[in-house]
């Protein structure tokens, strides 16, 4: 190995960030193997793992350019590369299982909306016709919304895995998007409910 892939990862973040195409490549050959066993182990193919790791270099980058990786505290990127394609690999996942049916549970529907708004319209209604509006509201929100939604209420994604998976930008506005969400939500399960 060539001395330069020793470099301190904090110094690679930093030229990186003032777009030191060189930096970047010595990064990106530094740790190219990092998910080969990880993705491997879920059942994936070594392209897969190539695939992730591009697509975490590519967010590692974009995050130093935004400076979002200027109070980065740890010596090396390694695990936070990890971290970035193995949560880019269960998203692929998910994308793959994309028609599968949403959980049949009724307690889904008092997750994703006010208990007081389903006891206020729900008295003569089934729970399964409850499930099916849910399902059939959750549908109309926006692309965003859709996901947000799964992978906060069905998927049980946490704000900081939500955070990488869909690049916002900290865990506030994860928070602040999910409320919005949930209230657009609630509107359009009122609406079809009546219907």
């Amino acid at each position: 190995m060539s001395k330069s892939l020793y470099i301190n990862d904090l110094t690679l973040i930093k030229k990186i960030t003032n777009d030191n195409e060189r930096a970047l490549n010595l990064l990106y050959t530094k740790y190219i193997d990092c998910l080969d066993g990880i993705i491997i182990k879920m059942n994936g193919r070594k392209e897969d793992a190539r695939e992730m790791y591009n697509q975490a270099i590519f967010i590692v980058y974009k995050n130093a350019q935004a400076g979002k990786l200027n109070d980065y505290e740890g010596n090396s990127l390694l695990p936070y590369i990890r971290r970035i394609g193995t949560t880019c690999y269960l998203k692929k996942l998910r994308k793959l299982n994309e028609d599968r049916e949403r959980p049949k549970d009724p307690t889904t529907i008092k997750q994703c909306i006010d208990e007081e708004i389903i006891e206020e319209l729900s008295a003569d209604k089934r729970k399964e016709t409850l499930l099916e509006v849910l399902n059939s509201s959750i549908e109309e929100l926006s692309p965003a919304c859709k996901e947000l939604i799964n992978l906060t209420y069905f998927e049980g994604f946490i704000d900081n895995e939500i955070v990488e998976i869909m690049q916002y930008k900290n865990r506030d506005t994860v928070k602040s998007t999910r409320n919005r969400c949930k209230r657009s939500l609630e509107e359009k399960f009122k609406e079809n409910l009546n219907n």
